[in-house]
């Protein structure tokens, strides 16, 4: 059977922690920066590249890329690991947005203390 001894699978095979309401929901809010992005303007800061090539974002998404790998390597599961991997990643968002439009960065953060109100599951 796949998963962890302390973390039983549903019975679709899928664990219990992967169907909690706070991932799903962190999963995604952090998943809509992607759809959100298409939406800002191609003059923004944030696509401007610096004279290497790297545009912002870029910049902004490889530091958290680096920052939760190496989160992930020190912790002892997936459960463990996600809170830390959403934080990174309303950050990074946050940043982006920011740096695109101040009014799509306070939408953002309003969404995000929002979500801080949802608590993840015991064994998270």
């Amino acid at each position: 059977s796949s998963g962890s001894p302390h973390l039983p699978p549903t019975s679709m095979g899928v664990p219990s922690w992967a169907l909690d309401p706070y991932v799903l929901l962190n999963s995604a809010v952090c998943l809509s920066y992607a759809i959100v992005r298409f939406y800002i303007s191609e003059n923004s800061q944030l696509f401007k590249a610096d004279p290497m090539g790297f545009t912002r974002e870029m910049q902004v998404l490889v530091m958290l890329a680096v920052s939760s790998y190496t989160k992930y390597r020190r912790s002892n599961s997936i459960p463990e690991f996600l809170p830390t991997l959403y934080l990174h990643c309303k950050i990074g968002i946050l940043v982006c947005s920011y740096v695109a439009d101040g009014r799509l960065a306070g939408w953002y953060a309003v969404i995000f203390l929002g979500l801080s109100q949802i608590k993840s599951v015991d064994h998270m």
